[in-house]
């Protein structure tokens, strides 16, 4: 079975709503936080929370930073590599790599190829993007994919990251939004005590509607992709009754 994963709830949220009024069948989700603890102590209690088996698999889909300059906010990326800001790498499961291919041909969804890199902080400005960027030669940045991968890895479960950017490399985010992810209610309060920054916060949560809209869309493939895998390994063809 396909469990699929995201650092904040709003990463999910939509596609959760989209495969309830679809009705399609149950797939496995988690928030696991953000950062290496959180993210690593999330993980270690799912897959330590039941038997996995030959076929399942770990997707995670989540926002990203651009660093790679042509990048534009809600373009999709697929990492071949998770890097590290130590330099180590982890591989992509190669089988699940090919399977978001299909799945985002499938849909007429452009991917792009490249690495992401796993840092301990958010990464706010251009020229901290640009720095990354020319000493890492990667295409996104995030809190995330590296530390999850390195768990997926010792418990041989097949991992896929794929993220869409969030704030390309020549946006800021400003600082005063940074803590709010996730936080609807105080994020309201704070414009309203402060309404010269509605037009960033209005700003951002287009950039976040565009980015939403091309995870929601490769989710739904990916997942209608390797349910009809299945059901033709079954015996089944897709869309037949139970």
């Amino acid at each position: 079975m396909l469990t699929v994963i995201a650092a904040m709830e709003q990463e999910l949220a939509h596609l959760r709503r989209a495969l309830i009024s679809r009705r399609s069948e149950p797939v496995n989700m988690h928030v696991i936080g953000i950062g290496k603890e959180r993210a690593q102590s999330s993980i270690s209690r799912i897959l330590d929370s039941r038997r996995w088996h030959e076929g399942d698999a770990l997707l995670m889909l989540g926002f990203a930073g651009g660093l790679d300059p042509v990048l534009k906010c809600g373009d999709l990326l697929l990492p071949t590599f998770y890097y590290a800001e130590s330099g180590d790498l982890i591989a992509a499961d190669g089988e699940l790599w090919q399977q978001a291919r299909l799945a985002a041909v499938a849909v007429e969804l452009p991917v792009v190829q490249g690495n992401s890199l796993t840092v301990n902080q958010v990464i706010a400005t251009p020229d901290d993007k640009g720095a990354l960027y020319r000493q890492h030669q990667v295409g996104t940045v995030n809190m995330e994919d590296y530390w999850v991968a390195e768990v997926a890895t010792d418990a041989r479960v097949p991992f896929l990251s794929v993220r869409a950017v969030l704030d390309p490399a020549s946006l800021a985010l400003p600082q005063y939004l940074l803590g709010l992810a996730g936080r609807p209610v105080e994020t309201a309060f704070r414009v309203m005590a402060r309404p010269w920054r509605a037009p960033a916060m209005l700003a951002l949560a287009g950039m976040r509607s565009k980015a939403q809209s091309s995870l929601i869309r490769f989710g739904l493939a990916f997942i209608n992709h390797g349910l009809n895998r299945e059901l033709s390994a079954r015996g089944r063809p897709p869309g037949a009754s139970q």
